[in-house]
């Protein structure tokens, strides 16, 4: 046995207008994100691979996803420096009706010249970025 739970089989998805950079699974693997290098990430429903809602608050690319340990907070990271946490029990709950960023979006955080290139969730569902940094043009490092 590999381990690899292949319950829905291969699915493709369509809806993104930019390349796919990432993308993270609820823990009980019935919800997918994808972040694309337009700033958008996307829900996915993995039972039937219907799109729910797009969420977009990125002026770049969308580079990293984490979501929470219950699975109620998804946290994404961007070249545009910005973490975003969005309450993903709330879009889960109301798919079906137009969601505005403001619905959605729990907080925005923005590091000063740091892309956001990886986010992690410890057990404690303390949220840790990684980047590289980028000092403005000018400056001296």
């Amino acid at each position: 046995s590999s381990g690899i739970n292949a319950e829905y089989g291969v699915r493709q998805l369509t809806g993104h207008k930019g390349s796919v950079t990432s993308i993270v699974f609820s823990p009980h693997g019935h919800l997918m994100m994808s972040g694309d290098d337009k700033g958008v990430v996307m829900l996915w429903d993995m039972s039937n691979g219907s799109h729910m809602a797009s969420l977009s608050n990125h002026t770049d690319a969308v580079t990293s996803l984490a979501i929470s340990r219950e699975g109620g907070t998804l946290i994404s990271g961007g070249m545009d420096c910005l973490i975003n946490t969005w309450d993903l029990a709330f879009v889960v709950d109301n798919y079906e009706t137009e969601l505005a960023n403001e619905d959605t979006l729990i907080n925005t955080s923005k590091t000063k010249e740091t892309p956001i290139l990886n986010l992690g969730v410890t057990r404690k569902n303390l949220v840790m970025g990684v980047g590289t940094y980028c000092p403005a043009s000018g400056q001296k490092t």
